[in-house]
């Protein structure tokens, strides 16, 4: 017989996860939740935790898959990404993915799996990364102590590897948060400045491979995938490629970074030069896909103003290298600030937001290559058309001022591929041979 005032012990049980479940959503206090099935939500996140933290890479293959169907199952789940998040802790998230990655686990897990760590990597990003956009204390806590457990080095079997090698390529997909990005993207260029040549420490042997999603990298450069996530939250970019304190990001991963070759074969394009190019984009555009609609003409914020100014002086100061990875990046944020660059290019005696100069250093290291030159023609055409179309008082000023900006375009392409000519700089082209006519016209 249960006494008075105690309940029975089955009640008790069946107030506790619905107690677990009002807490978690109160502690929320700026993602809100539909639907019904809270109480699941919280158990199954446990259960995968639990899984996790009581077997790790020991636990079989079928544990395995459920644990990755479990993921996909919830991985837009805001309760179960917190519960998951925060059951599992930032510690115990980094040793599993440093013991998991080592290809000598005691049940041969990483070989009998190696098909599905791929898509087990994306749901686990991305039960992570929406876990980080709660405001709750243990999500606040969760992610000041990933940055600061990010620069510790973790041992496996096979070799050590450090927090944000781990961190970085579970951040390759997901949303997470634009604050936490910059809080782990300050920590990370910090890291790198006081290692001094950070591709001896990522780069040191033994190691294991880090990352599954695709084959073209091992996962062992931080950059690649944190400059992901940066592309993928635009605003977050934004913030990351204007700071100056408590380090000149933009100044770090577009020009002073070491970077190194992180694929099995020396064979392509630096995937980390890559991602930093379209990171650099999304800062200055405030869209993740120069193609996409929106990408171009649309009104930019101040921020994204400056993001522009500073990552276009910085890469005019690389000159000749120029990394090739970051042309057409480049090119496509020309093109989504093709009003400020048409009026730089076509009137470069008079001062105006971008440097003239610069405009010729960048659009001569982007013309070497012959796609990302046609690319660059291409996007400011559409600057150039709404000029014409727009300008009534005087028709004929639009047309010089297409004739000036055509001009500077061909003579970087001609400087590009005529080395005698390198140094030469056209701040004169009154006409152009070239017709520009509107779409509509």
């Amino acid at each position: 017989m249960a006494t008075a005032g105690n309940g029975c012990p089955h009640e008790r049980r069946l107030r506790h996860p619905a107690a677990q479940v009002l807490k978690a959503i109160a502690d929320q206090a700026e993602v809100g939740f539909s639907g019904a099935k809270y109480g699941d939500a919280v158990r199954k996140a446990e259960e995968a935790a639990r899984l996790i933290k009581d077997k790790g890479d020991e636990m079989s293959p079928a544990e395995f898959q459920k644990l990755n169907g479990l993921l996909a199952s919830y991985r837009n789940d805001p309760l179960f990404q917190e519960k998951f998040a925060t059951e599992l802790g930032p510690k115990g998230t980094l040793e599993f993915w440093a013991d998991l990655s080592s290809p000598d686990t005691t049940k041969d897990l990483t070989r009998t799996q190696l098909n599905q760590l791929g898509e087990f990597q994306k749901n686990l990003g991305h039960v992570l990364g929406g876990a980080t956009q709660s405001d709750s204390p243990a999500m606040r806590q969760w992610e000041n102590d990933m940055v600061r457990l990010a620069g510790e080095r973790y041992n496996t079997r096979h070799g050590d590897v450090y927090g944000f090698q781990i961190m970085s390529n579970l951040m390759r997909t997901g949303d997470y948060d634009d604050q936490f990005l910059n809080k782990y993207g300050n920590a990370l260029v910090a890291k790198e400045k006081e290692m001094r040549l950070p591709d001896r420490y990522w780069n040191m042997q033994p190691k294991p491979k880090t990352n599954f999603i695709g084959d073209e990298e091992f996962g062992r450069d931080p950059m690649t995938g944190f400059l992901t996530a940066l592309a993928n939250s635009p605003d977050a970019s934004t913030d990351f490629f204007n700071a100056k304190e408590p380090q000149d990001n933009a100044q770090w991963v577009l020009k002073d970074r070491p970077y190194f070759d992180d694929s099995p074969l020396d064979d392509g394009p630096n995937e980390a030069k890559d991602a930093a190019g379209k990171a650099m984009f999304a800062a200055v555009s405030g869209v993740t896909d120069p193609t996409g609609p929106g990408a171009r003409f649309e009104e930019h914020t101040p921020e994204q103003r400056e993001a522009m100014k500073r990552s276009l002086a910085i890469l005019a100061g690389t000159g000749n290298d120029f990394p090739p990875e970051m042309r057409d990046s480049m090119a496509y944020a020309m093109g989504n600030h093709g009003d400020w660059v048409h009026q730089a290019m076509s009137s470069p005696l008079v001062k105006q937001e971008l440097d003239a100069g610069q405009l010729m250093e960048v659009s001569k290291q982007i013309s070497r290559n012959r796609d990302d030159y046609q690319t660059l023609t291409q996007v400011m055409h559409e600057p150039i058309v709404a000029d014409i179309v727009t300008e009534k008082a005087h028709p004929e000023d639009s047309l010089d001022r297409a004739g000036r900006t055509i001009g500077v375009l061909e003579e970087a392409r001609y400087q590009a591929t005529n080395t005698d000519r390198v140094g030469h700089t056209v701040l004169h082209h009154a006409a152009c041979p070239v017709a520009v006519v509107p779409h509509n016209a």
